[in-house]
This record gives structure tokens, C-alpha cells and sequence, in this order.
């Protein structure tokens, strides 16, 4: 079930911003500050291009507790969205009720998709992203704060390079209360200025390959993409996916600056990285059985399937050769979980080969091998 609401009330939650007079006014006052490496000039006038269409695919799923809070720094943002895409995976509660009165007074065409059926996460998603009629489509959860910039940055980062297909930033983690933890995502996932510089310099799909640093909360992609990108395979979860087959297909960016304030509790799906080093240990120790490693091993296929199936559009023929060699390095790893008596000697080897640093965490997953 689908309805669109589209009104242009004044909403009571947003003070007036000289930038919000209306949803057809170019956003050309728009103050952006400097951080880290990426940065919009003060000087740029969003006026002097015509602007994208910037749809928000946000997924709920008894999300009551923080969902309009969200909504709320989605209104506050300096460059408004073009539409809002909801897609609620048969929520219990009363989140389709929170939608309906938030939809009743913004000035932004809000469109709310009720699944018959919960579809999970992952194509949830996909759904919403089906849906949007936007050039950019910016992935949204429903128990964050958006910082007001979001969206003027990420336009403005697409505006500037039309062979980015995919762009994502760093996010602050706060506590169910909202209040700031000390630590952002990147630095919990050791995702620095060197490994940050790497992606935005051409080896995009060579890091993401290696293991997921891209929060689906923190991305934005053209809808170009999709073409390559749905179907999700089940073994996937969307914004590991996405950031992999934009990185094969075109330029991927990392921003660094927290332009979401990610909320940690105790019924989201997916959370932050662990950051405490036993912490790891414990994860690791519960998780990485004999199962880790099928899935793994199908994950990489799927990958080199549908690589191999867009083959006219990867950029670079070694990224067909790397993804066939995570997969031996996959069927490596499983295999010393069935044969524990020539685990070391594969697991040197392994080693000796250089795997451990090119699709894993070097050392670290070395010593998993040896005593998990």
C-alpha cells in the first residue's frame, strides 16, 4: 500500500531560514564550513548549476520511539529534499501515524509504502529506492539526527564530479539519549586519512573490498546506479553492496566530516563497529565459525557474478581477477575450518601470499586463523 502526501504548509517544527522560503528556491546562501579533508568553499553558489533532484529513501520498522526526531532534522536542512520516500516493513506500533502527522505539514512531497509482507532490511530498501524519482537517492534510518548541511554537502559533492557514483561520510555516535558518545564511526572502524585518501584517489574498490567502512545511513548514490546494483542478493545487506558495485563502476568519495549523529541502542539491526579491543576478541571468537566463512565464500560469489554479468561497465579488468582471488583466499579460510591438521601450514601460506592484508586485517585475521 502506497499514498503521497504533498502540502505546503509551514511546518511547526522549523524556524524560518532565509534558505526555505520555498521548495523551487535555489538554495545560494548556503554556509558550509571546512573539516578534514573535504570541504566546500564558502564562495560556491548553488544558484550557478541547476539543482538535482535529491530523493530520501527512509525505511521504518516499529520505529515510533525516534522516528520524528529524524524527520525533523530532515525539515531542518538547509537544501531541502525533493521527496521522501517511506517504505514501513508492517510496523506494530504507531509509525505510519508519526509519518502521516509529519507529512500533513511539511513543505516536501512525502510518499509512505506499507509492505503486506516484512521484507527485511536489506530489500526494504531496495524497495525505497525503487520508488524514488531522484537523481541522488540518500539512504535514511529512522533513529538518527541529520546534521543541517547534509544534503547541500552531498549535492554539492555530485555537482562537482559527474563520474561520482557514490559518495559517504563519517557519522558521530550518541546514546539513546543523544548525546555524544566521544568517538565517530570512522574511528571506531580505524578508517583514517591514509585509507580515506586511498578511496579518493582511485582505490575505492580495492579498500571497500578488504571490508565494509560505507554506513548506508551515511551514503548517497546516483540512481544511475541501480541499474547495476538490483537486484540485492540476500547475502548482502545494501550498503556494503552499493558501495562495492560503485566502486567497480565508477568514483566513489569519502567525506570527512560526521554529517549524522548515529544513535546506538539496544533495537536497532545494525549498530557501530566494536571499538575495545576484547570487544573484537569476544565478536570474533562467537561469530567467525564455519558458517562466517560459507557466508563468506557466497557473498564473494555473488560479487563475481555480478561483476561478470556488467562486465561492460567495471572499470578495470584486475578488479575480476581480485575478486576471483578473495575467493580462493575465502575457500582457503573455510577450509582450514574442516581440516584443523593443515590449518597453520594453510594459514601461512595464505599469508605468504599476501591475502591476509589485500581482503582482510592483515595480522589480526592471521591469528584468527590460527586459534579461532
Amino acid at each position: 500500500m502506497c499514498k503521497a502526501v504533498w502540502t505546503q504548509k509551514k511546518s511547526p517544527f522549523l524556524a524560518p531560514q532565509k534558505s526555505q522560503k520555498s521548495r523551487s528556491h535555489l538554495v545560494d546562501d548556503c554556509q558550509v564550513g571546512r573539516s578534514g579533508e573535504f570541504a566546500i568553499d564558502d564562495a560556491v553558489q548553488f544558484g550557478q548549476k541547476p539543482l538535482m533532484r535529491l530523493s530520501v529513501a527512509l525505511c521504518t520498522f516499529n520505529g515510533e520511539r525516534y522516528l520524528l526526531e529524524q524527520l525533523e532534522s530532515i525539515e531542518r536542512q538547509t537544501r531541502l529534499p525533493d521527496e521522501i520516500v517511506v517504505c514501513d516493513d508492517s510496523s506494530e506500533d504507531d509509525t505510519a501515524a508519526v509519518i502521516d502527522r509529519f507529512a500533513s505539514s511539511v513543505r516536501v512531497k512525502v510518499s509512505l509504502c506499507v509492505n503486506s509482507t516484512r521484507l527485511g532490511v536489506t530489500h526494504n530498501f531496495a524497495r525505497a529506492f525503487s520508488l524514488c524519482q531522484g537523481d541522488l537517492i540518500v539512504p535514511c534510518d529512522q533513529d538518527d539526527v541529520w546534521e543541517p548541511q547534509k544534503l547541500a554537502v552531498l549535492e554539492a559533492a555530485f555537482r562537482d564530479d559527474p563520474q561520482l557514483l557514490l559518495a559517504f561520510h563519517d557519522l558521530a555516535l550518541i546514546t539513546p539519549e543523544g548525546k555524544f558518545s566521544g568517538d565517530t564511526q570512522w574511528q571506531r572502524l580505524n578508517f583514517g586519512s591514509a585509507q580515506q585518501g586511498k578511496v579518493n584517489t582511485g582505490e575505492a574498490f580495492e579498500r571497500l573490498l578488504r571490508f565494509n567502512v560505507v554506513t548506508g545511513a551515511a551514503m548517497a548514490f546516483r540512481a544511475s546506479l541501480l541499474k547495476y546494483a538490483l537486484p540485492i542478493p540476500d547475502c548482502f545487506v545494501h550498503d556494503e553492496w552499493l558501495g562495492l558495485l560503485a566502486a567497480a563502476t565508477g568514483s566513489v568519495l569519502s567525506i570527512n566530516r560526521p554529517l549524522v549523529q548515529y544513535r546506538q541502542h539496544d533495537r536497532q539491526v545494525i549498530g557501530a563497529a566494536a571499538s575495545a579491543l576484547f570487544s573484537q576478541y569476544r565478536y570474533a571468537h562467537t561469530n567467525m565459525d564455519r558458517a562466517y566463512f560459507v557466508r563468506m565464500l557466497e557473498r564473494t560469489q555473488c560479487l563475481q557474478d555480478r561483476l561478470q554479468n556488467t562486465a561492460d561497465a567495471v572499470l578495470h579488468p584486475r578488479y575480476h581477477s581480485l575478486v576471483s582471488e578473495k575467493r580462493s583466499h575465502a575457500q582457503t579460510r573455510l577450509r582450514m575450518r574442516d581440516q584443523a591438521l593443515i590449518r597453520w601450514p594453510l594459514a601461512i601460506g595464505e599469508a605468504f601470499r599476501g591475502r591476509y592484508g589485500r581482503f582482510g586485517y592483515g595480522f589480526k585475521s592471521f591469528l584468527q586463523d590460527l586459534v579461532l
